[in-house]
Parts: structure tokens; sequence; C-alpha cells
């Protein structure tokens, strides 16, 4: 089966907490009159809007880098971390939202989880992975029929071992 992106995650913007951050400073020098008024305050506050907004910036960046796609056969992009992350359906345990925003990914080995931040449709990426894992586990439990299946009848003669481990090999994509 080919492999083909089911969806793309879609970024939060950062605009918003910025403009946060610029009004909570406003706030802060304008409830303060006598400071407000002083020229050195005034100086002290575009040094902070200037910071503000380098921070921003920083942030946006990074926030640029941090990715994630769902294929049929992998999901795969940056973490939070920014590490690459490339991961087969079947190797993921779980996926879990942990707010709004954000998603964890357990592998099924238990060592790693990947933590992928910031995304608008993190309830959608969820659903469509949770979906993922569920064809997954349910095609792995009809092959194991089905190898059990050429193992009774290589038990019982009716096709040779040459056979059977060109089924296995096919079966289990060897």
């Amino acid at each position: 089966m080919e492999e083909k992106v089911l969806i793309k995650g879609k970024k939060v913007s950062p605009f918003f907490s910025i403009i946060v951050y610029i009004c909570l400073i406003t706030f802060l020098f304008l409830a303060e009159d006598s400071l407000a008024r002083d020229l050195a305050s005034k100086f002290f506050f575009g040094v902070l809007i200037v910071i503000a907004i380098l921070t921003f910036g920083v942030c946006f960046v990074l926030s640029l880098m941090v990715n994630i796609t769902v294929t049929n056969k992998k999901v795969f992009g940056f973490t939070s971390k920014y590490a690459r992350a490339d991961i087969q359906i079947e190797n993921i345990e779980s996926v879990n939202l942990v707010n709004p925003y954000n998603i964890s990914l357990k592998t099924s080995t238990g060592e790693f989880v990947y933590l992928f931040n910031g995304f608008k449709n993190a309830p959608e990426l969820v659903e469509i992975i949770n979906e993922l894992i569920l064809d997954n586990n349910e095609k792995s439990e009809s092959d194991l029929d089905l190898l059990k299946k050429y193992k009774d009848l290589l038990d019982s003669g009716v096709i040779t071992q040459l056979e059977f481990d060109a089924k296995k090999k096919e079966i289990l994509k060897l």
C-alpha cells in the first residue's frame, strides 16, 4: 500500500502571546503615573518592548520548527524539543491530548514519549492517530490468524515448509 498523508498539524498563532505581553507591560507602566511621566522609565519601557519583540521573534522561529504529519504508515515531524521524530504506526502504543493544543505519543516499547506542542487541530490529530492504531491492531490480529492457518496446513502436510516460509514472509512483510 502506498504511503499517503492523512493530516498535517496546524500551528497555533503565537501573535496572541506577544500582544498579551505588550499589554501587560503597558499596563504596569501606565498604572504608576509618576513612573510613566519620567523619561528614564519611558526609555526602560521602550527597552522592555524591544525585548518582548525579540523574545517573540525567537519563539516564533522556534515554533515554526515544531511540526507533525500523519500518514497511513507513520507519524513524523519535529517535537517540542526540536528533535526529529519518525514513528511507524505499529510502534505507537498510545496518543494523548495533553491539553487543547498539545499531543503526546508513547511508543510500544515505552521507552520514548514524543511531545508535539501548539497545534490548533490537536484533537483531530489524536483522533486520526488513534484510528490508525486500532486499524493496525486489528490487522495484526488477522495476520496472526492467517499465519496460524498456514501453520496448521504445514503441520497437516497440505503445504511444504518452503511454501509456508514464503507465506510467512509475505504476511509479516519480511
